[in-house]
């Protein structure tokens, strides 16, 4: 009795792998027979969804360029304020220096003026 059992717990169990094995290529031959078309035909809805994450893109690269144009700016503009430091610390050290040499002109020109008093003033007596 038990053998009987077990011999046909065998057979159930051969004829259910059997049984799947024919669905299972029976299934992937009708899969290929038979084409599923997933997708929207165009309509002027999904045409603007398109256009717009065209123009979306467009914009982000537009962003992107903006973004390395203005680090060159700035990196420009470091180099223009450092020149433009180095100019007015120019034209501040040669105003003093002119300053200055119109300062020793002027103390030379008092000397000169002191000196031909006294050189008269010693040539009357």
């Amino acid at each position: 009795m038990k053998e009987e059992i077990f011999s046909i717990k065998k057979i159930k169990a051969i004829f259910l792998v059997l049984l799947c094995s024919i669905l299972l290529n029976y299934g992937s031959k009708c899969t290929q027979a038979i084409g599923v078309n997933t997708g929207v035909s165009d309509n002027p809805y999904n045409k603007t969804a398109q256009q717009l994450l065209e123009k979306e893109k467009k914009i982000n690269e537009q962003e992107a360029r903006l973004r390395e144009i203005e680090q060159e700016v700035i990196s420009n503009s470091r180099i223009s304020r450092q020149l433009m430091l180095a100019a007015v610390g120019g034209v501040v050290v040669l105003s003093v220096l002119i300053f200055v040499n119109y300062y020793l002109d002027f103390q030379r020109q008092k000397r000169e003026e002191e000196d031909e008093k006294n050189n008269t003033t010693n040539a009357s007596h």
